[in-house]
Parts: structure tokens; C-alpha cells; sequence
């Protein structure tokens, strides 16, 4: 508060006492002593200024001065005016505001017009991919992304020449929406809607055409004349005709190249596509194996498009993925990917680096056979890169899988950690040691699994020089045996991949070459958890197993370390009579 003001800024709440407002004329004396501190305390401002008088020397101020000890105060504050504000006048009408706003107008809310969007000659990179759906209503090619959270957002367009791939989750009730949600029925993504070939279409499009047609009227008669005029013939312009954009070839639909489908427990099954333009519905199976399932649920859409640069899109085509779920499923984990390729009929191969490794980018392996072309051998290499080096996943149900499909791409630079669980009875345990051990190790390594990595992210099939053996893929750990009932020794629960690199060539222009790839497998004691019911005679409950897959990158970079030559020695001579006479 300002000094001499009588104000009570926390005096708030009319006829009742302000929790610690000691000014507030409704408290009493029991209230204020109920009081922890007073929130009104006054700030008085000192208009005088103050030194010691030892440090004065010549005092002949003008001013009223006073003395406090040893100090000396002079009074700098005899203009009370500028300690308030000045009194501003009040609006009475329009022109008041609108000066007031003039002078200390801020931000505005006022609402903008938008300005006409204006489509090039030719899709740019990063432009998005212009669409138009069967109501002749425009938009642009989506491709759902995490943006935030985890949640899919469909408001991500997909950009023209940038390879993208999203991973979203998508909250879904199976057992109210399996059949209604239109966001896990996979024919969302490809149907109804056709791609723009290229933005030129919009610019050189003409909307209407008019046509002109005659009619012939019959005789008239009118009050005036009793006679009967000759039939009139009128020609005027037709309506128009609006031309269908959709059904022009000005556009390219997306059509569906395949299908894949996996039941609940991520084993592959067939899709029983009868229509090959059209991808099964999400059904809900209320009477499944077990508990009711969602069946055919969208978990991944790839497009593809091809196109000619600056001639625009020449053909479309999508992949999809479908999956089964149980009902009590609350999200689905969907990806959405989008591969841009040129026209002509080139193999195109997508390096993981030119020629160092580049982070993020798949590990290139591959397995080591015969060449059948040329004596000598070749790196026989998956055409998908999501299925070089791999580590173990996991099903809905958390249980270990094996198929390619289903495992996790390593990419190099990411260290990884993943998991599943095994699941064994007390039966399992007792009798079935080695082969428990035989199925971790087939989820662990996967079917047919890479035998050499290549040392960079360009190095050719050809040249097997250029790739290392993994070691320890192949070493068979301790036997898995029996230690008692319901106990196994030495089984295999983890595999542990560590891939050792170094950057090589300049400072300036670093590139990373893997020099070795190492796999080392851990073991344990398992044991059955005899805890209630599970250890009884004849019953076949399960418990699980956890199996881990790690991948590690070690950085062996060695910097490069300043050195100089000797410094030289000079050979000083001097004259034998140098110090002479002192001599």
C-alpha cells in the first residue's frame, strides 16, 4: 500500500472476516490474534536518502536535510505526484475507445479472412498429396502419426518424396466399436477416396461447362389481341454441368496389392479375400476359442507410390495387416508407412549408409552361401531391411514368437532391450528341460538367422571381405537339464548382442564401420513356483518364463593424438680465441 492511502486491498468478502486481513474492519481482536501473519502489511516509501557525514565534505544543498546520528539525510522525493497514477478519463462515447485502442491497442482476436490456396504446377518435396473423394470433396493423403503422445492423430499428412513410418496406438473399445469404429477397418485407408496425379489438375481444371439448348413454346393469347401468335422459339444457355473430378483421369486410385493376417496369437493365417479390391471387415466373434475376439483389425498400412518427379503420381498401391484381438483389448498399436518410388523398372536398393553406418538405419545382415553364378560365395541378403538383424518380440499376449514378421528391426546406433515370455507347466519343467531350451533359442535367434553383418552400410553381397561373422551365434550353451522336479539348470534365458564399431576417415567427415559382432547367451536355474494350487497332482496350470534379447554398440574410436618433431639442435662454434685474454 501506498503511505496515507487508506486502502485494504485483502478486505474481499463483504460483512465477514479475510483469513489474515488485518485490516479488514469485520475481523476482531480474537480474530487477528487467530492470525498466522498479516498479507496487508503497508510499504512505506522513504523519500529521504541517507549517508554517513564522514563522507561528506561540502554541504550547501538547498533542501531541507535532517540528522540522524551520524548520518546525514536529505530529502529526494518532494514531487508526490509521479507516486500515482494519473486519474484517466472516462469512456463516454465511441471516439473515446477507439483513441484509446489506437494508442494502447494490444493483440487483436479480430478474425482474419483466409487466403485462397493456390496449388503449383508439380508436387514439391514435402508437399502433401492432394486427394478428392467420391462427393467431389478435396483434401489430402493422411498418414496417422504420434503427435505429442502415443495416440494416433489423423490430421498428419503424408509428404511426396519423404519415406515416413509412424507407430501410434489407437484406443479402441473391441466390444462396443469392433464393428462401428471406421479407424481399425482397413478399407478406410484406400477406398473412397483417389490420389490427384498432380496439383496442375486443380489449377487447369475447368469446374462447369455450359451447353445451349432450344425450346419451343405453344401459341399465346393474350387480352389485348384475340388472335393467336405463331409458336416462339427461344435458345438459352443450359445450366451447367459440372465435370466429375473423381471420375476423371486426372486421378489414380490406390489399390490393394495384398493381405496378411495373423490370429491372436500372431500366427499366420489365411485371409479368405474374395474381393481383391477390397480388405475384410473387422468381425466380432463372440463365440471364438476362449473368450470373444475382434477379428480382422487393422495393425499396419503401407503405401506405395509410384511417380515420375515433376510428371506427377503414376500408380498407387497399398499393403495391409490384419490381426486379431481379444475383446478386453482397450488400444491397438498400428503402423502407418509410406514408400515413394520412381517410374522405370530399376532395383532399387536402400543403403543403411555411404559409406559409414548411419544412425537409426538397419544393421545390414545377411546369410553366407555359395554363389551360384561365379565360383566363389555371396551374402545372401533379405530384400526387406526390417528383416536383417533382429531381436525377439512379442505376441498380444506377451508369448515369444519366431517369424520374421513379427521380430524387431535393429538399426544401428539404438541400443535395445526387448522381451516375451515362455510359458511352462510343471510337467514342462520336470521332464522337458531341452526342449524348453530348444524353443527359447529358436525365439531368440529366429528362423534362419543372419550369420555376417556387414562392416558398412553399403557393402555389396558381392564382397564377402566387406562382411564379418557374428560370433557366438552358434555356440551351444551348457545342456539344459533336470535338477529336480520342477527345476531346470543352466536354461537359456537371455541373448546379449554387442556390436563393436569405430569411426574412421576425417574429423570433418566421420564414418562409422562395424569391426565385430558378438552373441553371448545367459542361463539360469528355473524353478516352478509351488504356491497354492500349482504343484497339485494332474493339474496343468502354467507359469512364465521371461526371455530377453539385448543389443549394445561399443564405440572403439580412437582420436587422433598431436605430435611435433624434435626440436633442433644448433651447433654453436665459437672462435678459439673467443675469451681472450681471459685465457
Amino acid at each position: 500500500m501506498i503511505a496515507g492511502l487508506p486502502l485494504c486491498t485483502c478486505d474481499l468478502t463483504g460483512n465477514e472476516c479475510d483469513v489474515n486481513c488485518c485490516c479488514d474492519k469485520d475481523c476482531d481482536d480474537d480474530d487477528r490474534k487467530a492470525f498466522s501473519l498479516c498479507i496487508d502489511e503497508q510499504t512505506i516509501s522513504d523519500s529521504q536518502m541517507c549517508v554517513k557525514e564522514s563522507l561528506v565534505f561540502f554541504d550547501n544543498t538547498p533542501y531541507a536535510k535532517s540528522s540522524r546520528g551520524s548520518w546525514l539525510c536529505i530529502h529526494i522525493d518532494n514531487f508526490q505526484e509521479r507516486n500515482f497514477f494519473k486519474v484517466p478519463q472516462t469512456v463516454v462515447k465511441e471516439a473515446d475507445f477507439d483513441k484509446f485502442r489506437a494508442t494502447y491497442g494490444g493483440y487483436s482476436y479480430n478474425y482474419e479472412e483466409s487466403t485462397p490456396q493456390f496449388h503449383g504446377d508439380f508436387y514439391r518435396s514435402g508437399d502433401p498429396i492432394l486427394t478428392v473423394y467420391r462427393g467431389e470433396v478435396q483434401g489430402v493423403l493422411g498418414l496417422p502419426a504420434p503427435l505429442g503422445t502415443s495416440k494416433c492423430a489423423d490430421n498428419n499428412p503424408a509428404a511426396f518424396l519423404y519415406n515416413q513410418e509412424f507407430e501410434c496406438e489407437r484406443e479402441v473399445n473391441l466390444k462396443t466399436g469392433c464393428t462401428s469404429n471406421p479407424f481399425i477397418d482397413a478399407n478406410l485407408y484406400f477406398r473412397g477416396f483417389k490420389l490427384i496425379i498432380s496439383p496442375a489438375v486443380l489449377t487447369n481444371y475447368t469446374v462447369s461447362n455450359t451447353t445451349q439448348s432450344t425450346t419451343t413454346s405453344g401459341p399465346v393469347t393474350t387480352a389485348s389481341s384475340a388472335t393467336t401468335g405463331a409458336p416462339v422459339t427461344t435458345t438459352v444457355a443450359a445450366p451447367a454441368t459440372p465435370l466429375s473430378l473423381y471420375n476423371s483421369s486426372s486421378v489414380i486410385e490406390v489399390d490393394l496389392f495384398s493381405v496378411t493376417c495373423f490370429d491372436e496369437n500372431s500366427l499366420e493365417v489365411n485371409c479368405n479375400v474374395t474381393n481383391g479390391t477390397m480388405s475384410p471387415k473387422p468381425q466380432y466373434d463372440a463365440f471364438g476359442k476362449g473368450s470373444a475376439r475382434c477379428r480382422s483389425v487393422v495393425t499396419e498400412v503401407e503405401y506405395f507410390i509410384k511417380h515420375g518427379g515433376k510428371s506427377g503420381l503414376e500408380k498407387a498401391y497399398v499393403k495391409v495387416t490384419l490381426t486379431d484381438f481379444p475383446d478386453e483389448i482397450q488400444s491397438v498399436t498400428q503402423k502407418f508407412k509410406i514408400t515413394y518410388l520412381q517410374s522405370g523398372d530399376k532395383d532399387i536398393f536402400k543403403r543403411s549408409g555411404r559409406p559409414g553406418y548411419v544412425v537409426g538405419q538397419p544393421v545390414m545382415a545377411g546369410r553366407l552361401k555359395k554363389n551360384t553364378t561365379v565360383p566363389g560365395q555371396v551374402i545372401a541378403l533379405p530384400k526387406d531391411r526390417s528383416k536383417w538383424l533382429t531381436v525377439v518380440s512379442n505376441s498380444i499376449n506377451g508369448d515369444c514368437v519366431s517369424s520374421p514378421e513379427h521380430r524387431v528391426s535393429v538399426t544401428f546406433g539404438d541400443e535395445m532391450r526387448a522381451g516375451c515370455k515362455v510359458r511352462v507347466s510343471l510337467q514342462n519343467l520336470t521332464n522337458h528341460c531341452a526342449f524348453i531350451q530348444d524353443a527359447v533359442l529358436g525365439a531368440l535367434r529366429g528362423n534362419n538367422p543372419p550369420t555376417h553383418v556387414a562392416t558398412f552400410g553399403d557393402s555389396s553381397i558381392t564382397v564377402v571381405g566387406d562382411w564379418v561373422t557374428i560370433q557366438g551365434l552358434y555356440n551351444q550353451p551348457a545342456k539344459a537339464q533336470k535338477a529336480q522336479d520342477g527345476v531346470c539348470r543352466n536354461l537359456v534365458v537371455g541373448m546379449r548382442t554387442q556390436i563393436v564399431y569405430a569411426d574412421i576417415g576425417s574429423l570433418q567427415q566421420p564414418q562409422a564401420k562395424i569391426l565385430g559382432v558378438l552373441v553371448t547367451y545367459q542361463t539360469d536355474m528355473v524353478k516352478f513356483q509351488c504356491v497354492g494350487r500349482y504343484c497339485q497332482p494332474g493339474n496343468t496350470d502354467t507359469q512364465n518364463i521371461e526371455v530377453v534379447s539385448t543389443v549394445s554398440f561399443i564405440d572403439v574410436s580412437t582420436a587422433p593424438t598431436a605430435s611435433s618433431g624434435k626440436r633442433p639442435t644448433l651447433p654453436l662454434r665459437l672462435p678459439s680465441d673467443f675469451f681472450y685474454p681471459f685465457t
